[in-house]
């Protein structure tokens, strides 16, 4: 069994969801959980887990790309306004 120390703290007052099963470190989602137990626990996961982390994999970049598509279209708006700015001042 794989001892990991977690780099966060978490209070009383915010309970964690869940907690790995070969550590005991708390988190927030089953997401964060699996991605873990993937990425710490590779040795000793079980197929369930494996399908998991695959399927946590997938969501993770499609969260990315999201993000990634949110700030393209914030800049490209941004820029359409300093381009209309700019030519209401010259104009």
């Amino acid at each position: 069994m794989t001892t990991v120390t977690p780099d966060t703290v978490v209070f009383e007052t915010d309970p964690p969801a869940v907690y790995c099963p070969y550590c005991e470190r708390p988190f927030d989602t089953d997401l964060t959980l699996a991605l873990h137990v993937g990425e710490a626990h590779q040795d000793e996961w079980s197929d369930t887990d494996q399908t998991a982390y695959e399927d946590a994999l997938a969501e993770e970049d499609d969260d990315l790309w999201l993000y990634h598509m949110k700030i393209v279209v914030g800049l490209a708006i941004l820029y359409g306004v300093f381009i209309a700015a700019y030519m209401i001042v010259l104009g």
